[in-house]
């Protein structure tokens, strides 16, 4: 149980690692920020 959940993990890291190398890294944390942004505007409502 606890290898598969191990290797679980691994994959989303590298499939999370593979998805950000291929990304534009401005469009990235650009779209991160507006994600925190939203979040905080939605929090104030």
């Amino acid at each position: 149980m606890k290898k598969h959940w191990t290797k679980s993990i691994e994959f989303s890291m590298f499939r999370l690692s593979d998805h950000l190398r291929h990304a534009v890294p401005g469009t990235f944390y650009e779209t991160v920020d507006n994600s925190i942004t939203n979040a905080i505007k939605n929090d104030q409502n």
